[in-house]
C-alpha cells in the first residue's frame, strides 16, 4: 500500500504550492517513507503554517527549490477532481 501526502501554502488547488510531499510504502510490516521540504518560493501564510508547523524561514532555509521538489513529486492521479 502507498500513502501520499502533501502540505501546501493554501487549500486552493489552483493557487497553492507545495510545502512538503510524503509517501510512505507499508509492506510485510514495515514501511518506507520518502519526505520532502520544499521552498514554494513565496510566503506561506500564518494560517497554512498553524496546520502543518512549517514558516517560511524553515522552508527557505532548509528546502529545495519548488520547482525541483514539484518535479521530483510527480505523481499521476486520474478522476482527483472528486477528491478536491
Amino acid at each position: 500500500m502507498l500513502a501520499f501526502d502533501l502540505e501546501t501554502t493554501d487549500t486552493d488547488p489552483h493557487t497553492c504550492r507545495i510545502v512538503t510531499s510524503a509517501l510512505v510504502r507499508l509492506a510485510d510490516g514495515g514501511k518506507d517513507s520518502t519526505i520532502m521540504l520544499a521552498d514554494p518560493g513565496v510566503e506561506i501564510p500564518k494560517a497554512a503554517s498553524d496546520v502543518h508547523g512549517i514558516t517560511t524561514e524553515q522552508a527557505r532555509a532548509q528546502g529545495r527549490p519548488h520547482d525541483e521538489a514539484v518535479s521530483y513529486t510527480h505523481l499521476r492521479a486520474h478522476e482527483t477532481r472528486h477528491d478536491l
